[in-house]
């Protein structure tokens, strides 16, 4: 029997690339199949949430007039909203980044429909009630690390916000009672 031919340098070259132009396009072919199969990130509007446009049902809300009766309780508080923000203003003892977030709770108790969906779902059943227990919160960490002076301007912006809270039926924080 005869030895088989061996292949010219030239068809070994052509072999090699073929190989190369098959490997890549089997990349590429995987590459494409998995980047059409992931999941891809929705923003909140895509996802039906987001702004007056609708509240997803999952929201806490059986319908839109339990959430508009929710939310308005900030009409009730608007007065007081106004005092402590003007407290929270000429307030010093705030850091940058606890004022920043104090004015964000204060603009969306003024303006209910402006809260994303995906806070509303998370403040629960009394958004502005939870909305002030934040900013009470913010403000009893601010006091306690100035290590509670009696003459903070941060005490009588919790004593504001605790009658706020007991108004739209939020359990006051002991810690400004008094």
């Amino acid at each position: 029997m005869k030895a088989p031919a061996r292949a010219s340098s030239g068809d070994r070259r052509l072999f090699l690339i073929s190989l190369i132009v098959f490997a890549l396009t089997a990349v590429v072919a995987v590459a494409f199949l998995l980047t059409r199969s992931a999941p891809t990130a929705q923003t909140p509007a895509e996802q039906g949430g987001g702004g007056q446009s609708g509240i997803p049902m999952e929201s806490g809300f059986s319908d839109p007039a339990e959430r508009s009766a929710a939310l308005s309780a900030a009409g009730e508080i608007l007065p007081a909203l106004d005092e402590i923000a003007a407290k929270v203003e000429a307030c010093d003892a705030y850091r940058e980044e606890r004022r920043t977030q104090m004015n964000i709770h204060i603009a969306w108790i003024r303006n209910p429909d402006a809260i994303p969906a995906d806070i509303l779902l998370a403040l629960g059943a009394n958004p502005i009630g939870r909305l002030l227990f934040g900013m009470a919160t913010y403000t009893s960490i601010e006091w306690r690390l100035a290590e509670r002076p009696a003459e903070s301007c941060l005490l009588p912006i919790g004593q504001a916000l605790n009658r706020a809270m007991a108004a739209v039926g939020e359990t006051p924080l002991e810690e400004f009672e008094g």
